[in-house]
């Protein structure tokens, strides 16, 4: 009985047109031989949208709102023998998690896992016809935000502002380092109808927005950067007034980028841009 493999090329075809990207992504592992006959013909990975949320500690890739891929630091104590007297050693990797399947990859950081897996999503949508419909970031804060609807205090805000500050600078400026660094390789792109952020800085946002092709993209979507959901909570969003009273944002350049000058369409939220960004850049 012949092997995947051995396949006719028509055969094997047929067979990747009915996997989605899990699948595709799962079969590339199985051998060297099926991995180079997919990079090869690069089948259509049926996605519709793609959206990034980082959180404390870990990043989420959500692929067509059905496949969950959870990226995070993870260390774990075992015992390389059998012996009684044996003290346990301590192993450091990463986990990665995909719809409730997890794996313990040893000595991996996983924001490397991740550019990889991303630099491959890129990598076979550069090939594929379809546009993705959207495209998110989103950035989700620690749930002892919520605390600030109801106690208006001045050190716990300072506080938690601390804390947040502290959690962008471990999550948000290595993945804004990814997203610059695979921007700046040629050829690779995303084909997308829509950008959105949530709770997202304008740099940041215009780190990813720069990995975008430019012409496809037709909307814009802003999120207040300084209003942002709560993980494991299902409490609405906190008062944005307490954190940012100003509301103004500047756009950090992003308005030379020819991805913004091509879109057709800006949809902002929650804060004012300066007259000046306004009467140069719309």
């Amino acid at each position: 009985m012949p092997t995947l493999p051995d396949m006719p090329d028509l055969v094997m075809n047929h067979i990747l047109d009915f996997c989605d990207v899990r699948s595709i992504f799962s079969l590339r592992k199985v051998s060297p031989e099926l991995r180079n006959y997919i990079d090869d013909v690069i089948p259509s990975l049926h996605l519709s949208g793609i959206k990034i949320e980082v959180r404390e500690g870990f990043l989420l890739l959500v692929l067509s709102d059905d496949i969950e891929i959870k990226y995070e630091s993870y260390s774990r104590m075992c015992y390389e023998n059998e012996d009684d007297d044996a003290e346990p050693v301590e192993k450091k990797g990463c986990k990665v998690e995909c719809n409730n399947i997890k794996h313990f990859l040893e000595g991996e950081n996983f924001m490397d896992i991740f550019r990889s897996d991303l630099e491959l999503l890129l990598k076979f949508q550069k090939a594929d016809p379809e546009t993705l419909e959207r495209v998110v970031l989103q950035w989700c804060d620690d749930e002892d935000w919520c605390a600030i609807r109801t106690i208006n205090q001045e050190e716990i805000i300072k506080s938690l502002k601390e804390i947040e500050k502290n959690e962008r600078k471990a999550m948000m400026n290595p993945l804004k380092t990814i997203f610059e660094e695979i921007a700046a390789k040629q050829g690779v792109s995303l084909k997308a109808r829509t950008f959105e952020t949530r709770g997202v800085l304008i740099e940041e946002a215009k780190s990813l927005l720069k990995l975008f092709q430019p012409g496809t993209l037709k909307c814009i979507k802003i999120h207040d950067p300084h209003l942002s959901p709560v993980k494991r909570t299902f409490t609405r969003n906190y008062i944005a007034t307490i954190r940012n009273p100003i509301y103004i944002v500047t756009l950090n350049g992003i308005e030379d980028l020819d991805q913004w000058k091509q879109a057709d369409e800006l949809d902002t939220n929650g804060f004012h841009i300066t007259a000046r960004d306004l009467v140069e850049s719309f």
